[in-house]
Order: structure tokens, then C-alpha cells, then sequence
């Protein structure tokens, strides 16, 4: 059974072909220019949709599947998160603590290695000195603000969405 990333969001048609354009987060950028097929959750099945063609401007991408050739193809799937299989993710050239381009951690766990504390996160916000996770802990329900810093962070697991 394959496990799937969340690596970005249809946001709207763009051309009468079908084209399209998605906010990709930026580590997985060069993970989707590379792959053939980026995966779309149909009635809990990821669907793959191959790609005919893709071009990348920072984290906004244009993206034609060969399966859509109108607007209507993609405007029925627009605000529709994009996968990718873990496998076809470039696991090396990501650090195991980086944050740098992966802001998107809601849904993830962070657990204090000292305290062994769980917190949920349930968004992410940029403060003008640093980015913060707003987080809920899973014994009292309090609402946490957690720095991000690479420095306080031993690993982060994409798959299992844990920090």
C-alpha cells in the first residue's frame, strides 16, 4: 500500500485547454516537475493524473494533466489538495530538521523529547522574527504558540507527520 504527501492545492483554471495553476509547497517543487503523475483524492482513492506539462515559478505552478482539456475539467476539482507518493518524493535532498519552504505542518504532531508532551498543529504563522506552529495539546486541549527553529528540532517525519 503506497503512503501519499500532501504537497500542494489546485487553485483554478487558467487556460480554455485545461491547464491549470497550483500553489505547490516549495520543498516539492522539483519533486513534482519530476514526477509523471501527481495523485488527486477522488471518494477516498488518490487518483493519478499524469502530467503532460508543468512549469514552476517559486511555489506557484502551471500544471496540464492529460486527462483535463477544458476549465471544467479543473474547476470541479479546484481547492483540491495534490499528492504525491512518498516514493516519488527526493527523501535526501530534504533535511531531517529543516522547516526552510515546508510551512505546511498542520495536521502534524509535535512531541517534546524531554516532556514527552503531544501538541497538534493546527496552523502555521509567520511572525516578523520567526515561524510559529499554533498548537493544541492532545492531554488539556490549551492552545500553544511553538517556535520553529531548526536548532530545537531532532527530526521530522513527512510520512507519519510528526516533529
Amino acid at each position: 500500500m503506497f503512503k501519499y504527501i500532501k504537497i500542494g492545492r489546485i487553485l483554478k483554471p487558467v487556460h480554455s485547454d485545461g491547464e491549470m495553476v497550483a500553489a505547490i509547497q516549495p520543498g516539492f517543487v522539483k519533486d513534482a516537475i519530476n514526477s509523471k503523475a501527481i495523485f488527486i483524492e477522488i471518494d477516498g482513492l488518490n487518483v493519478p493524473f499524469f502530467i503532460e506539462k508543468i512549469e514552476c515559478d517559486g511555489d506557484i505552478c502551471y500544471i496540464k494533466f492529460e486527462e483535463f482539456n477544458n476549465p471544467e475539467d479543473v474547476r470541479k476539482y479546484n481547492n483540491t489538495d495534490l499528492s504525491l507518493r512518498e516514493s516519488d518524493i527526493d527523501w535526501k535532498s530534504k533535511s531531517k530538521n529543516s522547516i526552510t519552504g515546508l510551512a505546511d505542518f498542520s495536521g502534524f504532531e509535535i512531541i517534546d523529547t524531554n516532556t514527552k508532551t503531544v501538541l497538534k498543529v493546527e496552523a502555521i504563522e509567520q511572525f516578523p522574527q520567526q515561524l510559529m506552529a499554533k498548537a493544541t495539546s492532545m492531554a488539556n486541549q490549551r492552545e500553544y504558540f511553538i517556535p520553529l527553529v531548526e536548532e530545537f528540532i531532532e527530526d521530522i517525519d513527512y510520512v507519519n507527520k510528526k516533529i
